[in-house]
């Protein structure tokens, strides 16, 4: 797209130069209240005021109201802490430099981790700021202020000391340009990621049949007693879990002990959490999550690697398929029998015992190069939309950017007509 005519410097680095006729101001100058967020001890009803959390927000600035908590409140709270239309909400800790933007509000307040601003609008439009806030220069501004790196809390005055360029007029026709443009873009990516989703619907299928039902679409079938496996063909076994493999709890390794590189990956419930100088395993093994929210998870693990407390090792009692076993058990879903606590955990001695369907090792082989071979293909698939959407978002990013510093002239930009 084309650029203005002409340049001045705005004297900031993140903003760069800006067109002759633009000006420069803190938002400080254009922010009329700043508040913030209501305290609560998670002490929720079930009916009421609902309570906008970080959570709550998302990365293109909208607000999620459907799993918001209802919140006990006074109603001369209600009217401190209420949100309205144009109104924008800072996380202070976490996601810093995301936001939320107030555009259909329904009956809530805001948690103490968020900062309310209230701007001029008749300075600068409401979504024009909205757009500037999803900007680069903006996050870049945002983290020039805070000292101690990005762990540290934002506050009201990190907000209000950053700089903004804007025209004095030609916002609305910046707003209406970035309206289409990352519309188009949103529609795009919303369309991958669809596809995206039913190709692992379509992965999921195909390993849900063949761990259970073999690659024989003639085989004989007899009932496997299980009711979630239903027929299994007549030549399979049914054995109980810990018939086929032996499973342990990895060992205790402290924080400390972790880092972001070193000799040997350690893994925990949900994956590579860093690295260490030993290992207590060699060889390909299957993880099972032992704690938390998302215990029952399965990953694979080779050669040398530390398997912290929170895994579960499975160790082979008979020759099995690696691919076959593991898919097998993501399958069976183990999560569902987690028990409840503070923390949710998966005992040992539980799921042990549970039933699986048994192929000969032969057929487990076949099984498993069948996954490889017929997964591969989505998967590729599955990895182009997602760079697809990749590269959509970052032109979706540095458009905004360009749009609300200057750097492209959309003046005589008009809406497509159908």
């Amino acid at each position: 797209m084309k650029v203005y005519p002409t340049y001045k410097p705005s004297g900031v680095d993140w903003i760069g130069d800006i067109p002759e006729h633009w000006e420069l101001k803190t938002l400080r100058r254009i922010t009329k209240e700043h508040r913030q967020g209501f305290y609560t001890s998670e002490d929720y009803i079930d009916q009421g005021v609902k309570l906008v959390r970080i959570t709550d927000l998302h990365s293109d600035g909208s607000i999620d109201y459907s799993a918001m908590p209802f919140v006990k409140i006074t109603s001369e709270h209600e009217k401190l802490y209420r949100i309205e239309e144009g109104d924008f909400l800072f996380p202070r800790t976490g996601t810093i430099g995301s936001l939320g933007f107030v555009k259909s509000p329904e009956r809530a307040v805001f948690a103490s981790y968020l900062i309310r601003f209230r701007f001029d609008a008749s300075i600068i439009l409401n979504h024009y700021l909205y757009y500037y806030f999803l900007s680069k220069a903006f996050l870049e501004g945002v983290f020039s202020d805070l000292h101690g790196g990005v762990n540290q809390n934002i506050h009201a005055e990190n907000i209000k000391n950053q700089f903004i360029a804007h025209p004095i007029d030609g916002q609305q026709q910046i707003v209406d340009f970035l309206d289409y443009k990352t519309g188009q873009c949103d529609r795009f990516i919303a369309n991958r990621q669809k596809q995206i989703e039913l190709l692992n619907e379509q992965k999921a299928a195909i390993i849900n049949k063949v761990v259970t039902k073999g690659i024989n679409p003639n085989a004989k079938m007899k009932p496997s007693g299980i009711e979630w496996i239903g027929d299994i063909p007549d030549n399979w076994e049914v054995i109980k879990l810990k018939y086929a493999a032996k499973l342990q709890s990895g060992e205790t390794i402290s924080a400390d002990n972790i880092q972001e590189i070193g000799s040997y990956p350690v893994y925990g419930g949900n994956g590579l959490r860093g690295y260490t100088s030993n290992y207590t395993n060699d060889g390909e093994f299957i993880l099972i999550g032992r704690q938390g929210a998302l215990c029952g998870n399965i990953n694979y693990a080779s050669e040398k690697f530390w398997a912290s407390e929170h895994a579960i090792v499975t160790y082979f009692k008979k020759p099995i398929n690696n691919i076959w076993f593991g898919e097998l058990l993501k399958v069976m879903n183990l999560n569902q029998y987690s028990q409840a606590a503070a923390q949710p955990g998966l005992s040992i001695d539980r799921i042990k015992i549970l039933f699986i369907p048994f192929p000969s090792y032969q057929e487990q082989n076949k099984i498993g190069f069948y996954i490889k071979k017929e997964t591969s293909k989505i998967e590729t698939l599955i990895s182009k939309y997602q760079k697809q959407i990749d590269l959509m978002q970052e032109y979706r990013t540095a458009l905004i950017s360009q749009a609300v510093t200057g750097k492209i002239d959309v003046r005589d930009w008009q809406l497509p007509h159908n």
